[in-house]
């Protein structure tokens, strides 16, 4: 006998590696936004972070003189005071206003979010 073609026990095979496979993408993909929303808001955290740290430093660099040192509770008052980022908080920090909106910061320079 002269056999041609697939075997139907390969043909099942295959596509049951299909089945597999896809499932397996589906899977990973019902999660991709929910990862992609919690990546964006952990980079902006950090990004809002560095801002107050760098601006901090740069600040107590600046006005650091042999008599006194301010502190960073000084320094952070010039860009949060009053529970608000003052005027021009997003300017001196190069973070845009909309982000700062959602974040406090407190007299040790520690970032949280509102």
């Amino acid at each position: 006998m002269n056999k041609k073609g697939i075997s139907l026990v390969a043909l099942v095979i295959t596509i049951i590696v299909l089945i597999i496979l896809t499932a397996a993408v589906i899977i990973t993909g019902v999660n991709a936004p929910q990862n992609a929303q919690s990546a964006v808001a952990n980079y902006n955290d950090q990004v809002v972070q560095d801002a107050v740290t760098i601006y901090v430093l740069n600040y107590i660099a600046d006005h650091a003189t042999s008599a006194s040192v301010p502190t960073v509770a000084t320094a952070v008052a010039t860009i949060y005071t009053a529970d608000a980022w003052t005027a021009n908080a997003a300017a001196d920090l190069g973070v845009a206003a909309t982000t700062l909106a959602n974040y406090t910061v407190g007299t040790d320079g520690k970032v949280a979010k509102k």
